[in-house]
């Protein structure tokens, strides 16, 4: 458990790989390795979150680095540096690296098909022998009731999915409170 997680830090670079069925998912991650004692993660996230005011400042403060969810030739460089950033933060392995290879929330709360995209960079770093070896943690997160859940009853019904806004997660602490 933990303490195998936390043995393994310092041995090499480690993924974090958790589900995605809520917003508080990225924050949820973090506080468990705060609470245990555990390096927090550095955390890529959607660039829709960069746009967030409040939500922009507490993941960067959580460790969070924003990515573009689909990438056009035309991006190439944007891409070959984002890559090479993962990369280095793997080689330097002085924290975990935290993303969701479903790349985006489950909205019906099953395990959505995996986008290999980030994860193909993290494996070009030990295929490539960059590093000895890379320590994979699955988490599986699931709730009750999702923070999202009035919003997911809408899109189940056909309603367009709104922007994420700070607002929105705020309006959504309404949940906690139960």
């Amino acid at each position: 458990g933990i303490e195998k997680m936390r043995s393994v830090i310092p041995k090499g670079p480690v993924l974090f790989l958790p589900t995605h069925r809520s917003y508080s998912d990225f924050l949820l991650v973090s506080f468990f390795c705060y609470c245990y004692d555990v390096p927090l993660p550095a955390i890529a996230a959607g660039e829709d979150f960069r746009r967030m005011g409040l939500m922009n400042m507490l993941l960067r403060r959580c460790g969070a680095f924003f990515m573009r969810r689909t990438i056009n030739p035309s991006m190439q460089p944007y891409f070959t540096v984002f890559v090479e950033y993962v990369q280095t933060l793997l080689r330097n392995g002085d924290m975990p690296i935290e993303f969701f290879i479903e790349g985006t929330r489950s909205r019906t709360g099953k395990s959505l098909h995996p986008k290999l995209g980030l994860f193909r960079a993290v494996c070009d770093v030990y295929f490539s022998c960059q590093v000895p070896d890379i320590y994979i943690c699955p988490i599986s997160i699931t709730y009750e009731k999702p923070l999202e859940e009035n919003l997911l009853l809408w899109e189940i019904l056909g309603v367009p999915k709104p922007k994420e806004s700070t607002r929105g997660l705020w309006k959504a602490r309404a949940i906690l409170r139960r």
